[in-house]
């Protein structure tokens, strides 16, 4: 489980670089970059083998992996999860955060609640997180900044929405979920997860937002990215009733990398960004 970063990383020249770790239910990645480098930026991943927790994966990866340990000039956790909830700026303070979490997911154990602000949108996102992963990274990494996976699409897309008349419908496929977000010139208007268990599953939950938000299906935009060939396949049907439906790819811009595709959206943004 040895992570394949720069030979030029080190204990010291570390604090340089920007790095994130993304966490979700089949693995984790490591990335980072030196802001204003554009030959900097690396990214290596590490899949979940068999029925083996997260927090004792991301252990293993720790102890293996020195360059876990340095201090670096900002670190993220990127915590993907499905289990989240919006909301609004004036009727959320941190001290309710459990309670309202648990009363969306009652069934969720042994999870830590976290809460990220989305000051762009006046809300915050109420999520959960692995406790024995979050207590680990709290006692082991420096400085750990967590974030979800969500929030950097969330801001980039809410700031191409000011400038957009029609609606634009974002769908981001996982294995076995989906998230489905909406904005209108800025205004978020539906942000909700879906589990699923294939292309029929996902078809009908985006067809059922879409009538639910009165979706223009001549003027307003759908763009779909995930997993390019199930977003194809998801498409190839959409496309018939929401003319203005797209894929959309993860590119990397600012960074050179030798395949887009094998990297996540969320890490991108947060890259091409430098949040």
């Amino acid at each position: 489980m040895v992570l394949r970063v720069p030979e030029t990383l080190n204990a010291v020249n570390s604090e340089n670089y920007k790095v994130s770790i993304r966490l979700w239910p089949d693995g984790l990645s490591f990335s980072g970059y030196i802001p204003g480098d554009e030959g900097s930026f690396f990214s290596d991943t590490v899949e979940r083998k068999g029925d083996i927790h997260i927090a004792r994966l991301l252990k293993e990866v720790f102890f293996e992996n020195p360059c876990l340990s340095y201090y670096y000039r900002s670190l993220h956790i990127i915590c993907v999860s499905s289990k989240y909830t919006l909301a609004p700026e004036g009727l959320f303070s941190g001290k309710e955060k459990d309670l309202l979490f648990s009363f969306c997911f009652q069934e969720e154990k042994d999870v830590k609640v976290l809460v990220q602000p989305l000051t762009a949108i006046h809300s915050y996102l109420i999520y959960s997180f692995a406790n024995e992963a979050y207590e680990f990274i709290i006692r082991s990494l420096i400085n750990p900044v967590f974030i979800h996976f969500l929030t950097p699409m969330l801001l980039v897309w809410q700031k191409n929405s000011l400038t957009c008349y029609p609606k634009q419908l974002y769908v981001m496929l996982h294995p076995s979920s989906v998230d489905i977000v909406c904005f209108e010139q800025g205004e978020l208007l539906f942000l909700n997860a879906f589990d699923h268990e294939g292309t029929s599953d996902l078809i009908y939950f985006i067809m059922y937002v879409c009538r639910q938000l009165g979706v223009n299906q001549l003027e307003d935009c759908l763009y779909v990215c995930g997993d390019e060939t199930l977003c194809r396949s998801v498409i190839a049907t959409v496309q018939n009733y929401i003319r203005h439906t797209d894929y959309l790819p993860v590119q990397m811009q600012k960074y050179r990398f030798p395949d887009d595709r094998s990297l996540f959206m969320d890490e991108v943004i947060l890259t091409e960004c430098g949040l």
